[in-house]
Order: C-alpha cells, then structure tokens, then sequence
C-alpha cells in the first residue's frame, strides 16, 4: 500500500515532469491535447499536490510530537513525563488515559485550527505573536 507522503511526492514529481517537457517542449501545447496536458501541469497537480500537502499536516497536526515541537510548548511537552503524575497532563498521559500519539489533541479539538472560526482567528493571533510579537510568560487556556 502506498502512503500519503509517498504519493504526495509522486504527484509533485509528476507535475514537475510535465512542466519540464512544457519548458523544454512548448511546440506540445499547438495541439489540443497539448493544450489539456499544460493545462492539467500548471493548474492541475498543483492544486492536488497542494490539497494533499494539507491534508497531510493537518493529520500530523494532531501528533504529540507536532504540538510539543514548537519552542513554547517543549516545557509542556516534558511535563507529561514528569515524575509527579499530579498534573492532570501527566495523569492522563502516564496511565493511558489518552492516546500517547494524540495527547494534546484529544483534550484541545477545539483550539486553534481544529475549532470553530473565533478559535482559528485566535490562532492566526498565535502565528502573529510567535513571529512579530512578544510571547507572554505565562500562557493560560481560553477555557478551562
């Protein structure tokens, strides 16, 4: 069975294909048939590879290891090991309470993108703030 990321590539690959022979080519496109493949080159593959790309992140989006990843969440990430299994993150994570691979989003399926539209607007407020901005010290939940 072929996996999501590995037909990822081949479509990219693919589509990078057939603008090659377009470039090198352009004689092709005279044709009708020609006309329908740069079609299906330039806009085509593009927008399937670029769906796809989506797709595939938001999926990986929901993995422990891509929310701890970010540098202002390591320090929450490495609370789930702690010894002291008092804070309800490491309760839940040490006894298996909830998916290891999916901690953080089976808790917070409405935060961010995976919420509603004020929850997305809020995390695009997040993006702004970790390029542009100050990142607060403390970071607190909108609800608890």
């Amino acid at each position: 069975m072929v996996g999501p990321t590995t037909m990822l590539i081949s479509i990219i690959l693919v589509g990078v294909a057939l603008v090659g022979v377009l470039i090198w080519k352009p004689s092709v496109t005279i044709t009708r048939g020609g006309k329908i493949l740069a079609f299906v080159a330039i806009f085509i593959f593009p927008a399937l590879a670029g769906s796809m790309g989506a797709s595939q992140h938001m999926q990986e989006a929901t993995s422990t290891k891509f929310c701890t990843s970010c540098h202002v969440m390591q320090d929450y990430g490495k609370s789930l090991l702690i010894d002291d299994p008092t804070p309800l993150p490491a309760a839940h994570f040490q006894n298996n309470r909830v998916p290891r691979d999916r901690a953080c989003y089976t808790c917070h399926t409405t935060y961010t993108m995976f919420g509603g539209m004020k929850s997305k607007l809020r995390g695009l407020r997040h993006v702004y703030i970790q390029y542009f901005g100050k990142i607060p010290d403390k970071i607190e939940l909108y609800t608890p």
